[in-house]
């Protein structure tokens, strides 16, 4: 990150150590939850209704579409343009609501 920032800005835009490990530390945070909101976490089952059950249950088409629908719609809300620290904060909220959902 060091080296971006010289290469971009010059020597003077040389950064301190204790704040490239921070700026490091929040990207990988930033990453993981990124990670995790597209591929681990799985929106819950919507429960069938009592029509369902007797004639037939939702095809798995329609079970991915609408699970694609909500992570796609919470990750359309992370904020990635007030901040790292704004970013990872609506992504932890994303995370949240995804579990609840």
């Amino acid at each position: 990150l060091s080296a971006a920032a010289c290469g971009l800005a010059g020597p003077a835009a040389e950064l301190p150590p204790e704040e490239v490990e921070a700026l490091g530390l929040k990207i990988q945070r930033m990453r993981d939850l990124l990670f995790d909101l597209l591929f681990l976490e799985e929106p819950q089952p919507v429960q069938a209704s009592r029509w369902q059950r007797w004639f037939g249950r939702q095809d798995a088409a329609a079970t991915e579409r609408r699970r694609r629908q909500v992570v796609q719609e919470l990750v359309d809300g992370i904020d990635i343009h007030s901040g790292l620290e704004a970013a990872i904060a609506s992504c932890e909220a994303a995370l949240a609501k995804l579990r609840e959902a």
